[in-house]
């Protein structure tokens, strides 16, 4: 599935209305009734017959306006509130059609929220480049302690890419998004405002987008197993985790790996930690912390998990960062790397697989997500795994996917830890880190739904989940 930021949707409309000669009412018509339509289904299956549409002053509310006559033909109960001043011609035009069918158009200062009401977000829709004026902000107050359920046309209002934590937003239970998902949506500070994204068709014509900014993540192509595979030959992985105080991180990292195709593993730890790991995890070969792996003897090298961010790490991080093989850094390696070695740019076959905090120390300031996120990359010549909410990862070559599958349970001590042993795994599988990447996402993301399937889990639930996923991928064959 493609994505495309805000700005390239206007340019696909403009296209449209030059080389199509379709015009901006046909497709607001369009995208309207296709809006209504899922917005029905989605009250009955709530059991909400009110719905109260608040439209703004631009074609934003324009679809507002085609939604709330579309909704009145189908018998729901609608309420229609508009924004005060002057609207664009065509949103003027379709609000009075609402008039005509006997649709009186109140203020937004008349609205009074309920929770038992369905309430459309046709505000401000992706036409913002700046943070809403501060006089929007007891509105959207009234409508989240209300807590009835919001369903936002195009976009949530107040969003845009440069959003802060404390602009103004009126923050959506459902986003109903014209014909393409938004890279937009797919911030750290915008993402939670959507809730469930779906896309509607306007009836674009298919061959008026141009490539896309970026890809929605799916599970690749499965890699095929080998009847005669064997331990050496599906390859060997040296692991720098654990410490004293996190010795389960190494246990994690290292199982995760064996689970998901690793032939060996060794673990480079304190002799405090071995005795610990070994007796959770006995398969791992144990090796001195302070040693460092020759790339003639390992396929792939991970780093970080439970590590600790003691200084005497700082020689083999060093020489991680210099060494041209394929390898993971996590965790506290990402936070050692930030403190000590900001400048590092790492040789060829790098994954860093940051969470917000992380990402935050690795890249301070960061103000517009996915513009530093590709600068980064290809700054530190690294594939950078982005968790969170949803999953974004970017090659230094410019590839971008996002995967957007939210499991809250996933969010759980250990889930980072598992995440590097299934990535370091497929990179036995797939040399190139950015496709190793995408796939452990995939895997990370799809162990965790079949995990929650059953409720809450744990870290060690996941790994399971991530088992049965890759043998029922596993193609095996002569």
């Amino acid at each position: 599935m493609e994505l495309y930021t805000f700005k390239q949707m206007f340019q696909i409309e403009e296209k449209i209305f030059s080389e199509y000669e379709l015009s901006p009412e046909i497709l607001m018509e369009h995208a309207g009734f296709a809006m209504a339509q899922r917005i029905e289904t989605l009250c009955k299956d709530r059991s909400l017959s009110s719905v109260a549409v608040l439209c703004g002053r631009g074609h934003n509310g324009g679809d507002g306006f085609v939604i709330a006559r579309a909704l009145l033909s189908k018998g729901l109960d609608v309420r229609l509130f508009a924004a005060e001043g002057e609207a664009k011609p065509l949103t003027a035009l379709n609000r009075r059609r609402c008039e005509r069918q006997g649709l009186y158009v109140e203020t937004l200062s008349d609205f009074e929220p309920a929770s038992q009401t369905a309430v459309v977000d046709a505000l401000f829709g992706i036409g913002l480049n700046h943070p809403l004026a501060e006089t929007w902000q007891p509105l959207f107050e009234r409508i989240r302690q209300a807590s009835p359920f919001v369903i936002a046309v195009d976009a949530p209002s107040g969003i845009f890419d440069e959003r802060q934590p404390s602009d103004p937003i009126l923050t959506a239970d459902f986003t109903l998004t014209v014909e393409r998902r938004k890279t937009d949506f797919y911030t750290p500070v915008n993402r939670n405002a959507c809730g469930f994204i779906e896309t509607v068709s306007a009836a674009f014509p298919a061959n008026a987008f141009p490539p896309p900014a970026a890809a929605l993540g799916a599970m690749p192509s499965p890699h095929p197993f080998s009847l005669f595979d064997f331990k050496n030959s599906k390859g060997h992985i040296a692991l720098h985790a654990g410490c004293a105080a996190y010795p389960g991180a190494a246990v994690l990292a290292a199982r995760a790996a064996f689970k998901t195709g690793a032939g060996l593993v060794s673990l480079f730890t304190d002799s405090e930690t071995a005795r610990s790991v070994l007796s959770e995890e006995p398969s791992v070969i144990l090796a001195d912390d302070t040693a460092l792996p020759s790339p003639q003897t390992f396929s792939v090298w991970a780093c970080g998990c439970g590590w600790g961010c003691s200084e005497k790490r700082l020689p083999i991080l060093k020489t991680f960062i210099e060494t041209p093989m394929p390898r993971v850094l996590d965790a506290d390696g990402l936070n050692l790397a930030a403190e000590y070695f900001p400048d590092a740019r790492f040789a060829d076959g790098a994954i860093l697989t940051p969470h917000p905090g992380e990402w935050r120390r690795l890249c301070p300031g960061s103000a517009r997500f996915y513009d530093d996120l590709l600068r980064f990359s290809a700054e530190k010549n690294a594939v950078i795994v982005y968790k969170s909410s949803f999953t974004a990862i970017a090659s230094p070559q410019g590839d971008l996917t996002v995967f957007d599958s939210p499991v809250p349970e996933l969010g759980t001590a250990g889930s980072g830890d598992v995440l590097t042993g299934i990535t370091a795994a497929a990179l036995l599988r797939r040399q190139d880190p950015y496709s190793a990447a995408v796939e452990a996402v995939a895997i990370h993301n799809k162990a965790g739904k079949k995990a929650a399937a059953s409720g809450p889990f744990t870290a060690a639930d996941l790994i399971e989940a991530a088992a049965a996923f890759v043998t029922a991928q596993g193609e095996r064959s002569l």
